[in-house]
């Protein structure tokens, strides 16, 4: 008995040791995305598992501990997700079963899977320049307000893409990428992503693009006008960029800004490659310092050095070729003219305190002499990102001074303030961004007092996320006193909050606890409900942050009063045609008829006619057609 035992826990030990040995011998297996770990919304990706031994199964983790999202294809050791959602985002590990060994291999290492397109793009741009010479350093600035998580990109000649660094930021501050000393190798195309810090596997589209050029690695061309750098205004102006060197491409720049028109070079009569850029009649807006470059097409973001400058100077009688800082006669920098104008601001501050002081101690302090001032804005509360808008703020012409105030930390702080006696005071906001949306109110002052502040205006942005889609459930032609109702969906991005909006409309639905989709019902309708609609999504921790604007659905209310009156008016025209032949039968027998024996009698019948002709013309055209209400937008 004892010898059996010892046998059997020995085997068994065996068989152990030969299992991890096994184990250990196929390792673990890698995992690999196609086309890319960076997918777009909506898009499909394709896992594989890949291990060198033959595996009868494989088994695919989310690392996070989430639940796997739907797969929409597994076959053998391949695994299909998509259309991808937020959702698919995380990082993922696959382990494989061994054909002849029941255990699983250990987990790959993770892939992580990015979603790019859940917010909108950042900006970036390139300091001092994109044209960077050889060894220098060039500053990529990376730039989103709702993001603080940056992801640098780079794609070379050969088109792969390559990361060159991340970022966090905090309070909105943009990312700073340096690249340099710059060489062959870091000149290309360069994007970056954002995405916020606690969901770093959820990215924004891309930004567009910024070529890094390197500058240098050969010789400089040169720069001419034909006809000379002077031309007048009207004459044709080509400039010519000629090299010793053999470039394919030359490439011609204006004040530091490339004019975007590269051109092949060509044999010139001195046996010189040259590429002549016809910028078309002068114009004053032509003037300018130009350079040129040479380049070669297999390289495309290595230039040569730059060419010497050419001032080119398009004259002509226009008044607006000449700057207007070059006028002799201006005044910027003339002390005296500082104090004729510091003059009357002291003048004009001292009188302001003398006319305060005097409301302050002659004027009655009556309540109802302080109205509540009304704030707006023009042309909507609705501004697109980096669009402006106009705030009025309506007080008494009595009111020397406005302050726009704006919500921050439940405490209401100066925006600005506008002096001067006026009824409307204008605050304008060029740039509208997530710093300056949000809610204002105003207030004035009136003698030693100020008012109270006027209602609140909510100034939103949008355009920052990707717009959702508008639709209806039925047709978008309804009868008055029926119910309508409208769906806002976002395929990919989960907003908790949607809004619905006309133009021109003062009223904007707010749908509360959505995810995907917020319904709308209107109803019952009447004629002011018709209009053009659109809706956007947002989130309630940035609620003056809007997506950019649905598709626009039209809304057609039909008038059932008011409907088509050519029948009935051809029927109207109809009698009255009769009528007329009635009349004018009646006369003709009146006149070729014979005498009557009576005057009397012949007295009357005209009156006879003419009575019977009033009464069926009112008859006739008395008709009018019922009065038409309507109920206004609510």
């Amino acid at each position: 008995m004892c010898p059996t035992l010892l046998s059997l826990l020995s085997l068994g030990f065996c068989v152990s040791l030969r299992i991890w040995a096994a184990v250990g011998e196929y390792d673990k297996p890698s995992l690999s995305a196609w086309p890319s770990p960076m997918v777009p919304l909506g898009q499909t990706v394709t896992l594989q598992c890949h291990f060198r031994s033959p595996l009868k199964r494989f088994r695919l983790f989310k690392t996070d501990g989430t639940s796997l999202p739907k797969l929409h294809g597994n076959h053998f050791n391949t695994f299909t997700l998509g259309p991808v959602t937020r959702e698919h985002a995380g990082s993922y590990t696959c382990s494989g079963l061994s054909r002849s060994l029941p255990v699983f291999s250990r987990s790959s290492d993770p892939l992580q899977i990015v979603v790019t397109g859940v917010f909108t793009k950042p900006s970036i741009s390139a300091h001092p320049s994109p044209l960077v010479g050889a060894g220098e350093n060039v500053t990529l600035r990376c730039h989103s307000p709702l993001l603080d998580k940056f992801i640098l990109h780079q794609e070379n000649s050969t088109g792969h893409f390559q990361r060159r660094g991340e970022m966090l930021t905090r309070g909105h501050a943009p990312a700073d990428f340096v690249i340099g000393p710059m060489t062959l190798a870091s000149a290309g195309t360069y994007r970056c992503y954002g995405s916020l810090r606690h969901s770093p596997y959820e990215w924004s589209a891309p930004s567009d693009p910024v070529d890094i050029v390197i500058t240098g690695l050969s010789k400089k061309p040169s720069l001419s006008a034909q006809g000379g750098p002077v031309v007048r205004s009207g004459e044709n102006v080509t400039l010519v960029c000629s090299s010793e060197s053999a470039f394919d491409q030359f490439h011609l720049l204006r004040d530091g800004e490339n004019l975007e028109c590269p051109l092949a070079g060509g044999q010139s009569p001195h046996g010189a490659l040259q590429a002549e850029f016809p910028l078309g009649p002068g114009t004053p807006a032509h003037s300018g310092v130009y350079r040129c470059y040479g380049s070669f097409t297999h390289s495309p973001y290595s230039w040569s050095d730059s060419s010497d400058p050419l001032f080119l100077s398009v004259t002509g009688n226009s008044s607006s070729s000449q700057p207007l800082h070059t006028k002799p006669n201006s005044n910027s920098g003339n002390p005296r003219h500082l104090h004729a104008l510091v003059g009357p601001s002291v003048a004009f501050v001292f009188l302001v305190s003398l006319t305060s002081f005097l409301v302050h101690h002659w004027c009655p302090d009556a309540k109802e002499n302080f109205p509540i001032p009304i704030i707006s804005a023009t042309p909507s509360s609705v501004i697109p990102w980096n669009g402006s808008v106009k705030i009025l703020c309506q007080g008494t012409l009595e009111s020397y001074l406005y302050q726009l105030e704006i919500l921050e930390n439940l405490t209401y702080k100066q925006v600005e303030k506008k002096l001067g006696f006026q009824e409307v005071a204008e605050f304008i906001i060029n740039h509208m961004d997530t710093n300056t949306a949000g809610r204002y109110q105003c207030r004035y002052r009136r003698g030693h007092r100020w008012s109270a502040p006027s209602e609140a205006l909510e100034l939103v942005t949008t355009g920052l996320y990707d717009k959702p889609f508008l639709s209806t459930d039925g047709g978008h032609v309804v009868m008055p006193g029926e119910n309508i109702s409208f769906q806002c969906s976002s395929a990919y991005i989960s907003f908790d909050r949607f809004s619905l909006s006309r133009p021109g409309g003062a009223t904007l639905s707010r749908h509360r606890d959505a995810r995907l989709q917020g319904d709308f019902t209107l109803g019952p309708v009447n004629l002011s409900f018709s209009g053009v609609y659109t809706c956007y999504g947002w989130h309630s921790g940035h609620p003056y942050v809007w997506s950019a604007p649905s598709n626009a659905l039209e809304l057609v209310v039909t008038d059932t009063t008011s409907q088509d009156h050519t029948t009935e008016n051809w029927v109207r025209m109809g009698v009255a045609g009769l009528v007329l032949l009635a009349l004018l039968a009646i006369l003709a027998e009146n006149r070729l008829g014979p005498q009557l024996p009576h005057q009397e009698d012949q007295q009357d019948l005209p009156d006879l006619s003419w009575s019977w002709q009033r009464s069926q013309t009112e008859r006739t055209f008395g008709l009018t057609p019922k009065d038409h209400q309507g109920d206004s937008w609510s």
